[in-house]
């Protein structure tokens, strides 16, 4: 089994990945939702995605924590993968990561457990995908994943919109090269810095209200985050389909791209394990696993 790893800077996702479809090991994670619950990590249940990822096993997300040592992610990774009896079964290990400072522990942690072939994702993983940043040792690791990925699952032109910290925009042109995008503010951001920069407004629930034109303060915060997030995605994303001259594929992706969802008006695909299927993409071609 493969083991994917993706260090962000509010979430860690750990992905498995097999060589059968998932459908067979949901069934083996089912019993288990309650017990991980217990260890206040989320289970998430894969059914529920329509996906076209096929081979992930199970997934995984804990909160980024920059002061970790290699031995206390020894002892968060090894109950995670005993409650799904995979400890033993990890022939393989891949990583992105967003976050420098997270990655040496990370890297020292898994070296240390799992004496295997293991994968750190950069630019060159893009294999035979041309980059037209200026610098491509400059792109995010995982942003480069996800152009892997949402190749591989869609084809091109394509648009991935992924809402963590912050919301990145990446651009596959019609000829399957990734000509760059665009960063922003994410959802979290910008409720931090209105709630700090304005005395009157303060933190609220990140989920959409009934109404655009809200009717207290904190409908008036909740909807010109969500609803006004969810009109810069469509609007970016019209600007990069104008500059691209055609219409592409939009793939909605990261921790908050469920909040967004239902919200916006045009169609994207929800893939919640991007990153994690770049990943096991990225490993397979590198050493040849099947």
């Amino acid at each position: 089994m493969l083991l994917t790893v993706d260090i962000g800077n509010t979430n860690t996702v750990l992905g498995i990945f097999n060589n059968k479809t998932a459908i067979k090991s949901q069934q083996l994670a089912y019993p288990i939702k309650e017990k991980s619950l217990f260890y206040d990590i989320l289970f998430e249940d894969l059914s529920q995605h329509e996906t076209r990822i096929k081979d992930l096993f199970c997934a995984f997300r804990i909160s980024t924590v920059t002061t970790r040592t290699a031995d206390e992610l020894a002892i968060i990774f090894s109950n995670l993968l005993q409650l799904v009896n995979t400890v033993d079964e990890i022939d393989a290990v891949a990583v992105s990561s967003s976050v420098p400072q997270a990655l040496a522990e990370m890297l020292l942690m898994l070296r240390r457990f799992f004496r295997v072939d293991i994968l750190v994702a950069d630019y060159t993983v893009a294999d035979g995908i041309e980059i037209f940043y200026n610098t491509p040792q400059d792109v995010g690791p995982d942003r480069i994943v996800d152009v892997v990925a949402a190749k591989d699952l869609y084809g091109s032109p394509c648009i991935i919109v992924d809402l963590g910290t912050a919301t990145t925009f990446d651009v596959i042109s019609p000829a399957g090269d990734y000509l760059g995008g665009a960063i922003t503010p994410g959802l979290v951001i910008s409720q931090d810095a209105l709630a700090s920069k304005a005395a009157a407004l303060r933190h609220v629930r990140l989920f959409p209200p009934d109404l655009v034109v809200g009717r207290s303060t904190t409908e008036s915060i909740r909807s010109g985050l969500t609803f006004g997030h969810a009109s810069m995605i469509e609007g970016m994303c019209s600007r990069i389909e104008k500059e691209l001259g055609t219409q592409a594929d939009l793939i909605l992706t990261g921790g908050l791209a469920k909040t967004m969802l239902e919200i916006l008006d045009r169609r994207f695909a929800y893939e919640p394990w991007l990153t994690l299927h770049g990943l096991k993409i990225a490993y397979d071609k590198r050493y040849g696993r099947k």
